[in-house]
């Protein structure tokens, strides 16, 4: 669960397209600046590598299509 300036991010890996990977985003409102801090607290498994970009890296957009029926 990500924290930045006391902000939780909430995280979904085992669902969707791309399970396993995450992006996150913290808007820049959260941001002071200098320097900031973020914690990451992982609970379900180790060995996870952690990222810091100034752009996102979403890769190509997907059609996200509902029925009703």
């Amino acid at each position: 669960m990500p924290d930045a300036v006391g902000a939780a991010g909430e995280r979904h890996p085992g669902a969707g397209p791309g399970a396993g990977r995450v992006t996150l985003y913290c808007p820049a409102p959260l941001l002071r600046a200098g320097r900031n801090t973020v914690t990451v607290l992982e609970l379900e498994r180790l060995g996870a590598t952690l990222e810091l970009r100034d752009r996102p890296e979403l890769g190509p957009p997907e059609e996200y299509v509902e029925e009703f029926g």
